[in-house]
């Protein structure tokens, strides 16, 4: 059975209620409840745009890691014959999977490959962070500090509503970067224009500097 436009827009509102759910076995029980209807209703092969969403609730749901082996197969099928903006975004979230399950040289390739221009101004924006990202996990130290140049000149240019790198955050809080104390003036400058990209005070500036600190 195919899906139609009405279809469609059905299922968007659908995801959009599912991310307003605060409380995670809500959350669990719905997304479980709707991709099981999903499945029954066009069949377990789900494929473009209905497979990348599909992909996208599995990836929204709390406890969604475990069923990362469905979540990729969901994202290959949606890249495969679709259209350029569903195969970006469906590689992206190949490299979420990746990143997520802390294989990030795997990571990195796949990020690598995505069409940047085919994605709106928020998603091309994790993109560039989760590249950052990939080279601040796997101690690339030149080219975490490369990547996170490109990721800040960008961000300069968006609303503060399509800057929100809490990925980076979230790896600086594990990360050392003592042996990049040499370029110690440069990242705090980025980590600086970041934060006023984003609209924060000193989110990123403040785990910049204890990972500048941070042996290890």
């Amino acid at each position: 059975m195919e899906m139609g436009r009405r279809d469609l827009e059905d299922l968007l509102g659908q995801v959009d209620e599912v991310l307003d759910l605060d409380d995670d076995a809500r959350r669990r029980r719905v997304v479980d409840e709707l991709v099981a209807e999903l499945e029954t209703r066009f069949g377990p092969e789900l494929s473009g745009e209905l497979a990348y969403l599909t992909g996208y609730l599995l990836y929204q749901r709390p406890g969604g890691a475990e069923l990362s082996e469905k979540m990729e197969r969901l994202f290959v099928r949606a890249a495969q014959g679709a259209d350029e903006d569903t195969v970006a975004r469906s590689s992206l979230y190949l490299g979420h999977v990746a990143y997520d399950q802390r294989d990030y040289y795997l990571a990195k390739e796949r990020f690598a490959l995505v069409q940047e221009n085919e994605l709106h101004d928020f998603l091309r924006t994790k993109l560039l962070e989760m590249r950052a990202c990939c080279h601040l996990r796997l101690r690339e130290l030149p080219q975490f500090l490369a990547s996170l140049e490109v990721l800040v000149v960008t961000a300069e240019g968006l609303p503060i509503e399509d800057v929100c790198p809490q990925n980076l955050a979230a790896g600086l809080e594990e990360a050392s970067l003592a042996e990049a104390r040499g370029s110690r003036a440069a990242l705090l400058s980025l980590a600086r224009r970041l934060d006023a990209a984003a609209g924060f005070e000193d989110w990123i500036s403040e785990r910049m500097e204890s990972s500048l600190l941070r042996a290890r």
